[in-house]
């Protein structure tokens, strides 16, 4: 004769239905979500984004390339100075000379900046595009009146170093324009981009 079951145990026994109720449930929404992703068209990353990250990638590039290269320029002129053979010189105005050197590496970090945010926009990792276009175009206009000031202080090489300053300045303030004309776009295609990684991360817990 079957033992009957007590009101505790019936209680149980219906809590675990519906505890594996909840978990199909989950599951099947999980699975609706999957499939409304399918359906719906991935946003591309908007062609004037992309034509702002490619212009911080390079521009980036071009600027540390120019630290590199005035830094190897530079320590090879003071290894001639510290020649045995050489008489010594000292700059005509250390604290400008110091203010130089800060400049540029304050300048090679930015260029740093830029070359990883364009990275990262171009791969769609980037969050929003509204602080790195705003930053875009006010390095941008800062680089080209450096660059203005550069020709304007008429040393030997000048007039060329200005002309890529002003270049690279221009560059950085229309990729930061660009930048913030498609922000919208970029915003959607990102967060399409964000959820779609979601998702596959759940599909290898499982």
């Amino acid at each position: 004769m079957a033992k009957k079951k007590s009101r505790r145990e019936e209680y149980d026994d219906e809590d675990d239905d519906l505890d594996e109720d909840d978990v199909d449930l989950e599951e099947e929404d999980d699975d609706d979500d999957e499939d409304d992703d399918e359906r719906v068209e991935e946003p591309e990353l908007p062609a004037a984004v992309m034509i702002a990250s490619l212009l911080w990638t390079i521009t980036g590039g071009l600027i540390l390339a120019g630290f590199f290269i005035g830094l190897i320029l530079y320590l090879a002129q003071m290894s001639e100075v510290a020649a045995p053979n050489q008489p010594q010189q000292i700059p005509d105005d250390p604290v400008w000379a110091a203010a130089q050197v800060i400049i540029a590496v304050v300048i090679a970090v930015f260029g740093a900046v830029f070359l990883i945010v364009g990275i990262q926009t171009l791969q769609g990792t980037a969050k929003d595009t509204m602080g790195n276009g705003i930053g875009s175009i006010g390095f941008g206009l800062v680089y080209i009146g450096f660059g203005i000031f550069t020709g304007l202080a008429g040393k030997k090489y000048a007039q060329v170093l200005s002309a890529v300053q002003v270049l690279l300045g221009f560059g950085l303030a229309f990729g930061g324009v660009l930048a913030l004309a498609s922000q919208k776009q970029y915003v959607a295609f990102a967060k399409f981009r964000e959820r779609k990684k979601k998702l596959k991360r759940r599909k290898r817990r499982r």
